[in-house]
């Protein structure tokens, strides 16, 4: 029992270790190295904000509305990532996507989409009936 005591001691210390060292080489991070492209220095909080803003502006969507669906899948997939990688960098390997920053400007890109989306209500009936040869091609 003492060498399991001792082994999950270390295990901890070496976790909470490496934990740390990964947000102090974010934190000493200078840049991202992309012109136009700053920094963050709370990227997890940014990112969960950004990300529960969009589930909620995603309920004003009827349930069986595919971007609703989409989105949300999407949306949970990379907040499951976020929470359970123990540092940003895991995180961006985890997505494979860029930088977290990049990420972060992608789910501010889909949030103001999803605003979007929901002004324009896709998921309404066509106000005309197109024509019949709409999709055709070559053009009738």
């Amino acid at each position: 029992f003492e060498e399991a005591k001792d082994f999950s001691d270390f295990f901890f210390h070496s976790f909470r270790r490496s934990i740390m060292a990964s947000a102090v080489r974010h934190a000493l991070r200078r840049s991202t190295g992309l012109t136009g492209l700053a920094r963050v220095a709370n990227p997890q909080e940014v990112l969960t904000s950004v990300y529960q803003q969009t589930l909620v502006a995603l309920q004003q969507f009827p349930k069986d509305s595919k971007y609703r669906q989409s989105v949300e899948a999407h949306v949970t997939d990379r907040m499951a990532m976020l929470n359970t990688a123990d540092s940003i960098d895991t995180f961006e390997s985890l997505v494979g996507n860029g930088q977290v920053e990049e990420i972060i400007v992608q789910a501010e890109g889909e949030l103001e989409l999803t605003k979007k989306m929901a002004d324009w209500k896709p998921w309404e009936a066509l106000e005309e009936k197109p024509s019949a040869t709409q999709w055709m091609w070559p053009p009738a």
